[in-house]
């Protein structure tokens, strides 16, 4: 398993735009990328002009697919230029877990 996050932060005027292209990107994702295990994006609750995406890929060619994608691309060229620094891409390895969200 690949387990990425993104880190990233919008200008305040950027924030609307943002959550527009992010819904978008992300059901482009649950319609296109079946081997994307986990996309979640999240939005932080005190400081909202900062994101977090957490990725899971069963491995580097599902990855690959995610990175290259037409979807990706498009998200990129929209939300990059509305951020104050470029995103901050950490690979991680999980040590424990609960997930108690799936049936």
């Amino acid at each position: 398993m690949i387990l990425k996050t993104a880190t990233f932060e919008v200008r305040p005027d950027g924030i609307d735009t943002c959550l527009v292209a992010t819904r978008t990107f992300v059901a482009e994702i649950e319609a296109t990328q079946p081997a994307t295990l986990v996309y979640r994006s999240l939005q932080d609750a005190a400081e909202p002009t900062r994101f977090l995406n957490i990725m899971l890929f069963p491995d580097g060619d599902a990855e690959e697919i995610h990175r290259s994608s037409d979807a990706t691309r498009r998200f990129t060229e929209f939300i990059y230029p509305l951020t104050v620094a470029p995103p901050r891409f950490t690979g991680w390895t999980q040590v424990a877990a609960v997930d108690r969200t799936t049936s």
